[in-house]
Parts: C-alpha cells; structure tokens; sequence
C-alpha cells in the first residue's frame, strides 16, 4: 500500500516538476520577445494603415469642435462660456490640427526611438541579457525531479511570475497601439482646455518607458538568478517580479501626483512644433525635388 501511495506521490510531483519546466522555458522566450528586445511597433500590424483613417475621424471631430465653439462664442454666452476672442480660438484649432498629425509620429519617431536607446545603453553599463543567464535556473528546472517539494512550488511560483511578466509586456504592446491610434483624438481636447492631451501624454510617457524600468530590474532580477544558490534564489526573484510588475504604476504615480507631468507636457509642446516643422520641411523638400525624394 505504501508503494502506492509512494509511486503516487511522485506522479504528480514529477508532473508539477514537469510542468515547472515547460513554463519558466516558455515565458523566458516571451520574455525576450516582449520585454528585452526592442520595440518595433510595426512588428506584427502595418499601424500606419489605421492612423489614417483615425486622423481623418479626428479632423471631422475638430471641424465639429469649431463649429460649436465658434456658435457659442456668437451666442454671447447664451450656450455656455467661450474660450476668449476668435483669434484664441483661432491659434487653439492650428495647434489642435498640427496635434492631430505631429503626435502619433512623436511617439513613433521620438519617444520610441529614446526608449530603444534607453535600453541599450541599461545593457551596455549592465548586463547584456541574453538566454545563456537562464541557464543556471534551466539547469535547476531540469532537475526538478531531484529537488524537493517545498523548491518545486517555489520554483512553479516563479514560472508563473515569468509568465505573468511576459504578458505585461505584450499587454504593454497593445498599450502603445493604443495610444499612438487615439492621440488624433486627443489632440481635439487641445481647442478646449488640453486636458485630454495632458492624460493621454502622461500615460504614453508610462507605456512607452515601462520597457526600460523592466529592463533595468530585469538586470537586478539576472544578478539574483546568477550569483543567488537554493530556495532564496527563487524567493528573491520572485519579490524582483513583484517589483517589476508595480513599476509602471510607480512611475504613473509619480507623473500624476509631482509637477513633472506638466512640465514634460509643456516640453512636449515644444518639442512637437520643431517636430511637426521638420516634417512639414521634408514633405516640401521631397515634393519640390525633380530629383525624386532627397530625404
């Protein structure tokens, strides 16, 4: 009888031990392609081909905006308060429609870009991650049948806390599409008071640089993984999941509750003028050149 309760016992440890394996093997390839690699935002849908039709339903909405703005100024507030004189009004619906354009591309073309050179200087002045510093966690997983029961569920513990991980990097991704596909359409806040631009700035600003923060912990989480022997190498690992998962809420936090927020909306302004300036530039230059494009 106590064979087979033994033999048993071992069935099913051998099969969370099994199990344990395949997910943390899993979730460390989700975990390159989510987290360590660079973004292309491209990677798996042309963006450019739904950008275009958001920024016209954009411009339709701006075009309504004006119409109920400039209606309200000639009712002489019988419809509710104004935004000043024709002229203000005037430079908020220009700015307004160069958002709904500049935008998307600030993050595609300057945001992003800083991100991507963000993580690659975290791995030039760390560790540059690659699948060879899984190995030793690979080689403990595939001994697991040799291991006891307390460091299976443990070690079955941080194969979840891999893979929930790998998922917040990929829900990350579908952030990001997000909000490049709906900055048209806060861009139209700006004819009022902004504040829909504001938000949605803020929280691009935590999508976009969520991957560098997971990054970084990612090099602690590394560190622990590779110098850290038995159970408290798992324990460890899994608070720095834990960390890694309150990250972009930190940050969040931060931009929202600090004055921060406002002043990277104010130089984002600026920076999206020159921006928006630069491509009007080389839309004049390649459509002037007989040449064909120059740039």
């Amino acid at each position: 009888m106590d064979w087979i309760i033994n033999n048993i016992t071992e069935g099913i440890w051998g099969f969370f031990a099994k199990l344990c394996s395949n997910i943390i093997n899993e979730a460390f390839k989700f975990i390159t392609e989510t987290i360590i690699n660079i973004t292309d935002i491209n990677r798996y849908i042309n963006i450019n081909k739904y950008l275009v039709y958001i920024q016209i339903i954009a411009a339709s909405f701006l075009l309504v905006r004006i119409a109920w703005e400039a209606l309200k100024y000639q009712s002489g507030g019988v419809l509710g308060g104004n935004n000043g004189s024709i002229s203000a009004l005037m430079i908020k619906v220009l700015q307004s429609g160069a958002a709904i354009y500049v935008l998307p591309y600030l993050v595609i073309d300057v945001l992003l870009p800083i991100n991507n050179a963000l993580m690659k200087f975290i791995q030039a002045i760390g560790i540059e991650i690659t699948e060879e510093h899984f190995s030793k966690t690979k080689t403990l997983v595939g001994n697991l049948s040799d291991l006891g029961q307390l460091m299976i569920l443990v070690l079955l513990i941080l194969g979840i806390g891999f893979l929930i991980l790998a998922i917040a990097g990929s829900i990350r991704y579908i952030e990001l599409l997000i909000c490049i596909l709906f900055a048209p359409i806060a861009a139209v806040s700006i004819v009022n008071d902004g504040e829909g631009t504001e938000v949605w700035f803020k929280e691009t600003i935590c999508i976009v640089f969520t991957q560098s923060i997971h990054m970084f912990l990612l090099q602690i989480l590394i560190t622990i993984m590779t110098t850290v022997d038995g159970i408290m190498m798992a324990v460890l690992s899994i608070a720095s999941i834990s960390i890694m998962l309150k990250g972009p809420q930190v940050l969040r936090n931060f931009l929202y509750t600090s004055g921060t927020g406002s002043l990277s909306v104010k130089t984002a302004g600026t920076a999206a003028r020159g921006y928006g300036k630069m491509r009007a530039m080389k839309r004049m230059v390649k459509s002037s050149s007989p040449f064909g494009p120059l740039v």
